[in-house]
């Protein structure tokens, strides 16, 4: 469930998995996350439900793998892949890719990531909640 904050009980605390409201506004930040390695996106970064709104929101993801090294995302809403992609070598270390989307009200999202050799990436979500 997505945790609403106002005022002074809107202090970061750290990253986490879920999702942080403060009025029309909201963020998920993954901190870095360390991949194992294999041939799937099997590694959770980011998993929350959404409440009764929809959320405008921009994606980001970095990883710190370098080389012909085989990158694995998957996106799901309600347990349905809505975004898979597997990349050879882009994002490269040091480049982020971006993914803007609308997340439908009283959602599951969960972001995974996988790494054919294993790695860390970081998750950054930000967007604009609509009632």
């Amino acid at each position: 469930m997505a945790k609403v904050a106002i005022g002074s009980n809107a202090i970061f605390t750290g990253p986490q998995k879920g999702l942080t409201t403060i009025k029309d506004r909201c963020y998920a930040y993954s901190g870095v996350v360390n991949i194992s390695g294999g041939s799937s996106a099997d590694t959770e970064c980011l998993n929350f439900t959404t409440g009764k709104y929809y959320i405008l929101m921009k994606l980001n993801w970095l990883s710190d793998n370098v080389g012909n090294q085989d990158k694995y995302v998957d996106m799901t809403f309600n347990g349905i892949s809505i975004y898979k992609g597997k990349y050879d070598d882009l994002p490269s270390k040091g480049e982020s890719a971006q993914l803007t989307m609308i997340i439908p009200p009283l959602t599951q999202v969960i972001f995974l990531w996988g790494c054919g050799t294993g790695n860390n990436v970081t998750v950054v979500m930000a967007g604009k909640v609509y009632s």
